[in-house]
C-alpha cells in the first residue's frame, strides 16, 4: 500500500494551506474568473455548479487536464 510519511503529509498540508490562503485572496478581490476543469472527458467544474444555466462560460474557458495519481514529487520529502 501507498503510505505517505509525516513530513510528505506536513507538505501536502502546506500546500493545501497556501492554495485555500491564495482563493481567499482572490475572493475577498473579486477575482471570479471563468475557470471550469476538465479531466480526461469529464468536466468536473461545471458538473456540481449550481450556476451552470446562468454561466458565461465558452469552450476555450475550459482548462484540460490529465489525470494524475503520480505522487512522485513527494519522494524529495521522505
Amino acid at each position: 500500500s501507498k503510505v505517505l510519511t509525516s513530513f510528505q503529509m506536513k507538505y501536502l498540508e502546506n500546500l493545501v494551506d497556501q492554495n485555500i490562503k491564495k482563493s481567499g485572496k482572490q475572493i475577498i478581490n473579486g477575482d471570479f474568473a471563468i475557470n471550469p476543469k476538465m479531466i480526461g472527458n469529464i468536466n468536473e467544474s461545471c458538473m456540481y455548479c449550481s450556476y451552470k444555466d446562468l454561466c458565461f462560460r465558452k469552450d476555450q474557458d475550459i482548462k484540460k487536464l490529465n489525470k494524475n495519481n503520480d505522487l512522485s514529487f513527494l519522494e524529495e520529502y521522505e
